[in-house]
């Protein structure tokens, strides 16, 4: 029974979500827009989650968590819209929606 007490709170408490990432045009990052969930003693916590990573060592160079109302941020999992991750041509930087006409940039120079 303790087992199972301890797998069901794994599932509650464990981060979950789903979202859109795209990697730079010239291959050296790649950027990750999530909408995530994880449990609490007082209910589940939604939010968003921004990340940048090194493409070859996986290093993550750039992360913020937003915590939101649930209708607020665009659904980074949904594929039928348009991307949300927009990274510059050059590479210079990467825009991300993060809802209604708001938007972060982040320099990778």
């Amino acid at each position: 029974m303790l087992i199972g007490i301890s797998v069901a709170a794994s599932f509650w408490f464990s981060p979950s979500g789903t979202g859109e990432y795209q990697t730079s045009p010239d291959g050296k990052f790649t950027a990750h827009a999530s909408n995530m969930s994880r449990g609490t003693f007082i209910g589940r916590l939604q939010y968003i989650e921004l990340r940048v990573v090194e493409s070859v060592t996986q290093r993550e160079v750039w992360r913020v968590e937003f915590r939101h109302e649930v209708v607020t941020v665009p659904d980074y999992g949904d594929r039928s819209k348009q991307s949300f991750v927009d990274w510059a041509q050059d590479s210079s930087s990467v825009t991300i929606s993060v809802g209604g006409k708001r938007q972060v940039t982040i320099p990778m120079q």
